[in-house]
């Protein structure tokens, strides 16, 4: 499965997604914001800690993820 959309709702054990530091990143203007907010979604009925990084004036674009990968990095 290359899918988390299709294999996690049906995941048995989430017991190994929980030793993982599972960041989504997104914003209001990010036009996949959608996907982030429905994985979370998924993560969430599963028990399955992550966090979902909503910002304000942030898009899907190479500007704001230079900002964010090294924030998210230092936080590991």
């Amino acid at each position: 499965f290359n899918s988390p959309y299709e294999y996690l709702p049906n995941m048995p054990d989430p017991w190994k997604y929980n030793h993982m530091n599972i960041i989504l990143g997104t914003g209001e203007w990010d036009n996949t914001r959608h996907e982030s907010m429905r994985l979370s979604g998924i993560l969430n009925s599963k028990e399955i800690r992550h966090w979902l990084d909503d910002r304000k004036w942030c898009g899907h674009e190479w500007k704001y993820w230079r900002d964010m990968l090294p924030y998210y990095l230092s936080t590991l």
